[in-house]
C-alpha cells in the first residue's frame, strides 16, 4: 500500500489562499450569512478556504498513483472522524475516497512520532510520503517529507516530489 500523511493548514489551504478568499467575499455580507443563515453544511463552511490550486495538485497525485490512500496527520484529525474528513474534502472527489485513517493525537512530541507510530502498527505499507508545512519530523522520516510553504500550500513542484518518494522512494529534491 502506498501512504501520504497530508496535513492541511499550509498544504490544501494557505495564507494565500484564506487571503484570496477574505477579500473575494464582502466581509460584512458573508458574517450576516455565516453566522445568522448559513445554508450548507459545515462540512462546506470548513473547507471554504481550501486552495483549489493546491487540491488540484493533489488529485494530480491519485491521477498518477491511482492506489494512493491518505492518512490525515492534520491538526483538523481532532474531533472529526474520517467519514467528517471525507465530506470536508468533498469538493476533490479523488482526495475525500482516498482518507482512510488518522494518524493518533499525542500531547507532546513531533508530528513525526505519530506518523511512525500509525506506521509501526500498519506493515502493509511499502512506501509512504508526508505531505507538511511543519518541519517536525523524525530524522529517519526526512527522506520521505515534502516541507510545503504555509504561504502557497502544495504546489505543481511538490506533487512532482511527492511523486518521485511514491515511485522510487526516498528524497529526491
Amino acid at each position: 500500500m502506498k501512504v501520504i500523511f497530508l496535513d492541511f493548514d499550509g498544504v490544501i489551504n494557505s495564507h494565500q489562499s484564506c487571503t484570496f478568499w477574505h477579500n473575494k467575499r464582502d466581509q460584512s455580507k458573508w458574517e450576516n450569512e455565516m453566522y445568522s443563515s448559513w445554508q450548507g453544511t459545515l462540512f462546506e463552511y470548513l473547507a471554504h478556504e481550501f486552495c483549489p490550486i493546491a487540491l488540484s495538485n493533489v488529485e494530480e497525485l491519485f491521477r498518477r498513483v491511482p492506489d494512493l490512500k491518505i492518512v490525515v496527520s492534520s491538526t483538523w484529525r481532532l474531533g472529526n472522524t474520517v467519514e467528517d474528513l471525507q465530506k470536508i474534502l468533498s469538493g476533490a472527489p479523488l482526495v475525500a475516497a482516498a482518507v482512510i485513517d488518522t494518524t493518533p493525537a499525542f500531547r507532546d512530541g513531533p508530528r513525526g512520532n505519530e506518523i511512525q507510530d500509525w506506521l509501526s502498527r500498519h506493515p502493509e505499507v511499502a512506501e509512504y510520503a508526508i505531505i507538511d508545512d511543519d518541519s517536525d519530523m523524525l530524522e529517519s522520516q526526512q527522506e520521505r517529507f515534502v516541507h510545503t510553504s504555509s504561504l502557497h500550500g502544495f504546489q505543481y513542484g511538490d506533487m512532482l516530489h511527492t511523486l518521485r518518494i511514491l515511485k522510487e522512494g526516498g528524497n529526491h529534491g
